[in-house]
C-alpha cells in the first residue's frame, strides 16, 4: 500500500472535466470533522449550510449510486451543487467527493475518462484515504 501522502497527491492530481455533476448527491453522508469543515467554510463565505446525513448503510448506498450512474434510479442533487452544476464547497468537499475519479472502487470510477497522475487508488487505498479525511487529516 502507498503512503497517505502519495494517496493525497493522486487524489489531488485528478484532472476533472466537470462532467460528473449528476453523481453529486445529498445522501452521501459526511463525518463530524468534514461537517465541521463544511459548516465553517459556509459561514465564512456566506453559503447556506446544509446538513449531509447518511440515510442508509454504506453498502446499500454504493449499490444505489451505481444504479444512479446507469440511470436506473434518481437521487436528490447535493444541496451544495449550484444551478450551473458546480460545487460551491469545492475547497472543503468531503473525502468521498474528492476520491471520485481517482479510485478503482466501483462507485467512484469516473465514466468520463478523467485521469490521475499515477495509478488510481485501489478499493483498500480509497478506504484508507477517506478514513484519513474523515478523521481530520489534510485532504
Amino acid at each position: 500500500m502507498r503512503s497517505i501522502a502519495e494517496l493525497i497527491r493522486i487524489v489531488n492530481s485528478t484532472k476533472c472535466k466537470g462532467l460528473c455533476w449528476y453523481s453529486c448527491v445529498e445522501a452521501l453522508g459526511v463525518s463530524k470533522t468534514e461537517d465541521d469543515r463544511i459548516r465553517e467554510f459556509c459561514e465564512k463565505n456566506g453559503i447556506p449550510y446544509h446538513d449531509l446525513k447518511l440515510t442508509m448503510p454504506a453498502e446499500a448506498m454504493a449499490m444505489k449510486l451505481l444504479a444512479a450512474q446507469q440511470g436506473a434510479v434518481e437521487f436528490e442533487a447535493c444541496p451544495f451543487l449550484s444551478s450551473d452544476h458546480r460545487c460551491t464547497i469545492h475547497p472543503v468537499r468531503p473525502g468521498i467527493c474528492r476520491a471520485y475519479g481517482s479510485s478503482l472502487a466501483p462507485m467512484l470510477v469516473c465514466v468520463h475518462g478523467c485521469e490521475t497522475d499515477g495509478r488510481p487508488l485501489s478499493r483498500q487505498e480509497t478506504d484508507v484515504y477517506i478514513a484519513h479525511v474523515d478523521h481530520g487529516g489534510d485532504p
